[in-house]
């Protein structure tokens, strides 16, 4: 195993112990999200009525919600952890039928 499969995995676990708290923290705290209403700002502008986004390292996918309610079709999450992945699993599923 390389010293980067090794780091991988500690962060894995790092981020899996902290899942919860990072959820319940960063769950409730929208204010930051002016980079995600620019983004779909600018596909608009571009007349881009169909497109589909990807949420990379989506932990809890509280931005993955939030492209949801924003309007956004079809969003990919992604995220290594687990405990973040199943998060999501419950969070988006019933917002994006």
């Amino acid at each position: 195993m390389h010293i980067t499969d090794n780091r991988k995995l500690q962060t894995q676990k790092d981020y899996s112990r902290i899942s919860k708290m990072y959820a319940d923290d960063f769950g409730t705290d929208r204010d930051h999200f002016e980079m995600v209403d620019f983004v779909i700002q600018k596909l608009k502008e571009l007349h881009r009525e169909k497109y589909t986004l990807v949420d990379l390292g989506a932990g809890s996918g509280v931005i993955t919600d939030y492209l949801i309610e924003k309007g956004v079709e079809k969003v990919i999450a992604i995220d290594l952890t687990p405990e973040f992945c199943a998060m999501i699993g419950k969070s988006t599923v019933t917002k994006s039928k």
